[in-house]
């Protein structure tokens, strides 16, 4: 008898397999560009990334087996985005969370150890004085990590485990804007799905260009200025959030010189951009290449935007480029837009 069942529907290519075909086809184009606030920038293009990814991945399974957590304790940069996919490739769950950068920091930290129970800690050489203070804090014995590089890859094992699609691929905490924050459990297929509803909506393309300077462990920041450009195939032009907040026209000064389609942030950053912004500056500013300006992450004001419309139309901007939008961490990030 014949057997007339559908043939099974082959998995998806989850993000580790979307970064390493990426460095195969397009090993020199470029990925993530950040920008320092001195005005220099670093860049990394696909094939180091997955050099570098696929090194720390290796490195983090000689010290915990995949399904482990592994809290992130990283500033903005590269360096978060290669521990984050180094996660994500070693089948260990990858828990993001603001870095400490003083003493009095190890609180709450202490507070998300416990809270998050992880298997190993990886963080940035800048804040590891404080992060072992939160370790000690929470009796954490969790091994910390530092970074690995890229020229380790040669002792790579043969393969690096191949997580499922249903597996959790990271715990991203809410922003406890309505209680206490809780660690969302993302799965991989989770990002993928949530990913292209994103594409989808923005209209991303192979030539879109991203500017952020939203935090990369918040949803907003992660999903949509690190996640989606590697699964979408588009760089990613970012900045530390507290660049943007000490010159806000840094923001927009980055969307002139890398011609970004697509860039947005809180309400707040417009109300700010619209208080810290003289016609000196704007004089500079050149927002055509603008395709999507999303407001989310908090209320999205109709004056704010008609406001925003108002100072900075001269400047290239085009009210249909102007995209509210709405997220939860509970549903990976994009809601409704």
């Amino acid at each position: 008898m014949a057997d007339t069942s559908e043939p099974a529907a082959p998995a998806p290519t989850l993000l580790p397999g979307l970064l390493r075909g990426r460095a195969q086809q397009t090993p020199g184009r470029i990925a993530y560009t950040f920008l320092r606030e001195n005005g220099g920038e670093q860049v990394i293009c696909y094939a180091e990334l997955a050099a570098r990814v696929d090194a720390l991945a290796a490195h983090m399974l000689r010290h915990a087996a995949p399904g482990a957590r592994a809290l992130l304790f990283y500033p903005a940069g590269i360096d978060f985005i290669i521990a984050f996919f180094a996660c994500l490739a070693a089948g260990v769950v990858a828990v993001p969370a603001a870095p400490a950068h003083r003493p009095r920091d190890a609180g709450r930290l202490a507070a998300l150890l416990v809270d998050a129970e992880p298997g190993l800690v990886l963080c940035a050489p800048e804040v590891q004085g404080a992060t072992r203070a939160a370790l000690a804090r929470a009796a954490c014995t969790a091994p910390l990590l530092g970074a690995v590089d890229g020229a380790e890859t040669p002792h790579l094992p043969a393969r690096l485990p191949a997580p499922a699609p249903d597996a959790v691929a990271f715990l991203q905490y809410t922003s406890g804007s309505t209680g206490k924050p809780k660690g969302v459990e993302v799965t991989h297929a989770n990002v993928l799905a949530n990913v292209a509803a994103i594409g989808s909506a923005f209209g991303f393309h192979h030539d879109t260009v991203m500017v952020s300077w939203l935090p990369p462990f918040h949803d907003m920041g992660l999903i949509g200025s690190i996640a989606a450009p590697l699964a979408l195939g588009f760089r990613s032009v970012l900045m530390a959030p507290g660049t943007f907040l000490r010159r806000p026209a840094s923001w927009l000064e980055a969307i002139t010189h890398y011609r970004a389609t697509c860039s947005g942030g809180p309400n707040f950053a417009w109300d700010l951009c619209l208080r810290r912004i003289g016609a000196a500056q704007k004089a500079g500013l050149d927002l055509s290449s603008l395709e999507l300006l999303y407001n989310g992450a908090e209320t999205v004001r109709a004056a704010t935007l008609e406001q925003f419309m108002e100072a900075f139309g001269c400047c290239g901007l085009r009210r249909e480029a102007l995209f509210p939008c709405y997220g939860m961490a509970e549903a990976t990030l994009l809601v409704a837009g």
